[in-house]
């Protein structure tokens, strides 16, 4: 796998914008699914659209 840093100074910045592409995306991919895993049961829930966002901004903007 390689870093960022062990690009180096001559790396393009298009390379070092992959390599954090290529970090990011584990993250990226579970945050998508606890996104689609919240507003599964707030739906089931009975919930409406406005509520579920507005919930999902005060719970998981606290972890941040």
């Amino acid at each position: 796998m390689v870093s960022v840093l062990s690009l180096g100074p001559e790396a393009s910045p298009f390379e070092r914008f992959r390599a954090g592409l290529r970090i990011g995306s584990g993250l990226a991919a579970a945050s998508f699914l606890l996104a689609v895993s919240f507003g599964a049961i707030t739906h089931a829930q009975g919930w409406a659209v406005a509520g579920s966002v507005l919930c999902s901004m005060a719970v998981f903007s606290g972890s941040a």
